[in-house]
């Protein structure tokens, strides 16, 4: 990705806050699950989740306690889908 999301991806790669009009992370769990589909929403809702990145208003990608990584292979907007790219190689 270019240095547009560069911002993001370090952010990533450093497990820290963050916030861009599209893309943006926590440290902790957010409350809302947005378009994540509800089998993915309630993995994410009895996770202890660390770290979320969200795109827009929902999470494609989080930490949990144990250290996994979990990220939904779920097909989004072209947008959120360059999101997950840098998420798959940043988290």
């Amino acid at each position: 990705m270019g240095s547009r999301h560069a911002k993001a991806e370090k952010a990533i790669a450093n497990r820290e806050a963050f916030r861009t009009p599209s893309i943006h992370a926590i440290v902790g769990k957010v409350h809302s699950t947005g378009m994540l589909p509800t089998d993915w929403a309630g993995k994410y809702a009895f996770d202890d989740v660390e770290y979320t990145v969200m795109s827009y208003d929902t999470p494609i990608g989080w930490v949990n306690n144990g250290g996994e990584i979990v990220i939904p292979p779920v097909k989004y907007s072209q947008t959120t889908t360059q999101h997950q790219y840098i998420v798959k190689h940043n988290l």
